[in-house]
C-alpha cells in the first residue's frame, strides 16, 4: 500500500508538471500568436493608410493640374482675343474700348470659373502712332458680369512699374523692340 501511494503521489506530481507545462506552452503561444496578429495589423492598417494618403495626394495634385490647365485655357484665350482686336484696332480707328467691354464679357460668360479677366493695351509707339493706353477689367458680381474700362489704371501707376522688369544695357536702358504677349494667372 505505501508503494502504491508513492506512486500515486508522484503520477499526480507528473500530472500536475505536465498541465503547468501544457498551460505555460498554451500561455506563450497566445502571447506569440497575438503579438505576430498585432504586428500583421498594424502593417496592414499602415500599408492602408499609406495607399490612403497617395491616392488623397494623387487626387488632390490632378484636381490642381486641371484647374491650372482651365486657367491656361482661359488666359490663352484671352491673349487669342486682344491679339484679336489689337489687330482691327490697326485697321481700324473704332471706339476700341466698346469693343474690347462687349469682347471680354462675352469671354467672361465663356468662363464659369474664372471671377476676372483683364486686357491691357501699352499705348507705345512712335509719337505719331502714339495711342492711348486702353484696358478694360470685367469681373463677377454676384450673377452679373460688369466691366470697367476708365477707372482701372492700376498699370500706369508707379508701383506698376516697378514690378516689370527693364531690358538694361550696362545699367541704361534701352527701348523694347517688338511685340509681346504676356497672357499670365
Amino acid at each position: 500500500m505505501g508503494l502504491k501511494n508513492l506512486a500515486d503521489i508522484r503520477m499526480k506530481r507528473l500530472i500536475m508538471l505536465i498541465l503547468a507545462l501544457l498551460t505555460g506552452v498554451f500561455l506563450v503561444g497566445m502571447l506569440v500568436m497575438s503579438s505576430l496578429n498585432l504586428d500583421f495589423s498594424q502593417k496592414a492598417m499602415a500599408e492602408l493608410r499609406q495607399k490612403q494618403i497617395t491616392d488623397i495626394f494623387q487626387a488632390n495634385l490632378n484636381r490642381i493640374n486641371a484647374h491650372h490647365q482651365l486657367m491656361e485655357q482661359n488666359t490663352s484665350s484671352l491673349a487669342n482675343l486682344g491679339e484679336m482686336i489689337y489687330r482691327s484696332r490697326e485697321m481700324a480707328d473704332d471706339d476700341t474700348n466698346q469693343t474690347l467691354d462687349i469682347s471680354l464679357e462675352k469671354a467672361l460668360r465663356k468662363m464659369p470659373l474664372a471671377y476676372g479677366a483683364e486686357i491691357w493695351f501699352n499705348g507705345a509707339g512712335t509719337p505719331d502712332q502714339r495711342r492711348q493706353d486702353t484696358s478694360t477689367y470685367a469681373y463677377r458680381n454676384a450673377a452679373q458680369i460688369r466691366t470697367q474700362s476708365k477707372q482701372n489704371v492700376y498699370h500706369s501707376q508707379d508701383w506698376y512699374m516697378r514690378v516689370l522688369p527693364e531690358v538694361t544695357t550696362e545699367g541704361q536702358t534701352r527701348e523694347r523692340t517688338g511685340f509681346f504677349w504676356t497672357p499670365a494667372y
